[in-house]
């Protein structure tokens, strides 16, 4: 399978070549969208959804689980599981038009000539492959693997643009040196769900640390700081689900704790997503029900009902 790769527009961290008249992805400031989201009635409103946690769960696997996927992938490891897919080891989903019923597909109907998935080295790539993408009628689905690498790439072309080292200030020139980074992520955000495509970002976790101690094993959020506001769920996948007394059950299935559902209020958030796929996060979330009750409640009445037709031991 051919690997499509980008003509790279300058280092990351240099000054960048010159872009095209109006190439507002590259350089400058970037002209952010300021109306509504506009869709088609008859369709799924589009989904932002930044999936993280701890590796080798299957965050990139889930993302490729959304509907007909393009992948710019930084990490150079999304080529393994974009075969599997190809192989027809596992099954994506899509939501059919006539129906509304979300359904499964194999990736026959997918041309192999355009595989669909980018390496990306710099912000040049990232604009590029956003470019490529936005206007195919047949992608329904842009995946950035990962958001971390993505938000460098950004501040390290805008760094180029500058002409130094961008500063961490509440005031002052790097408040708008700054502006320019986010400017360029929003961008892209926010023009995409316009056009009507899902959005999902894999991000890479962090540890905490204490006192060189560390006190959350199994990860922080790593990535751009306002993510969480933008994105309309944020999941972070685990093994298991923790009980209120702090006990880990059911360590053989992978969640996703839902730490932002843009459709439910705050408080009532289902505490995890069992199916870590496009197909859970529409019928959990997206058209799912809010959750009154608590934590071991959901445990026992949602969660486990759930793992016993599944077989997974508590």
């Amino acid at each position: 399978m051919a690997l499509n790769q980008i003509r790279r527009n300058g280092g990351g961290g240099g000054k960048p070549s010159p872009s095209p008249k109006g190439d507002s992805l590259i350089e400058g400031a970037v002209p952010m969208y300021k109306g509504d989201v506009q869709v088609d009635l008859e369709t799924e409103e589009p989904v932002v959804v930044t999936i993280f946690g701890p590796p080798a769960l299957g965050k990139t696997h889930m993302a490729f689980t959304f509907p007909h996927v393009a992948c710019c992938d930084t990490e150079m490891k999304g080529e393994k599981v974009w075969k599997k897919f190809f192989n027809k080891q596992f099954p994506a989903y899509h939501i059919n038009p006539k129906t509304g019923e979300v359904e499964s597909y194999m990736w026959d109907d997918v041309d192999v000539g355009k595989s669909r998935l980018f390496h990306a080295e710099d912000w040049g790539d990232v604009a590029s492959f956003y470019k490529n993408y936005i206007d195919d009628a047949g992608v329904q689905t842009l995946m950035f693997d990962s958001e971390s690498d993505m938000r460098v790439m950004a501040e390290n072309w805008t760094q180029g643009e500058v002409g130094h080292k961008l500063y961490s200030v509440q005031k002052g020139a790097g408040r708008v040196q700054y502006r320019l980074v986010y400017a360029k992520l929003l961008h892209i955000l926010q023009t995409t769900k316009r056009m009507g495509k899902n959005l999902v970002y894999v991000a890479k976790s962090k540890d905490k640390y204490l006192d060189d101690s560390l006190i959350e094993f199994d990860g922080l959020y790593d990535g751009y700081k306002k993510q969480e506001f933008y994105s309309g769920y944020f999941l972070k996948m685990c093994e298991g689900v923790v009980n209120e007394k702090g006990e880990v059950l059911y360590k053989d299935h992978v969640f996703c704790k839902v730490l932002k559902c843009e459709n439910m209020e705050k408080s009532k958030y289902p505490p995890y997503l069992i199916d870590c796929s496009y197909k859970g996060v529409i019928e959990e979330l997206v058209r799912g029900t809010e959750w009154e009750g608590s934590l071991d409640d959901y445990i026992r009445d949602i969660v486990g009902p759930r793992m016993d037709v599944l077989g997974v031991q508590r």
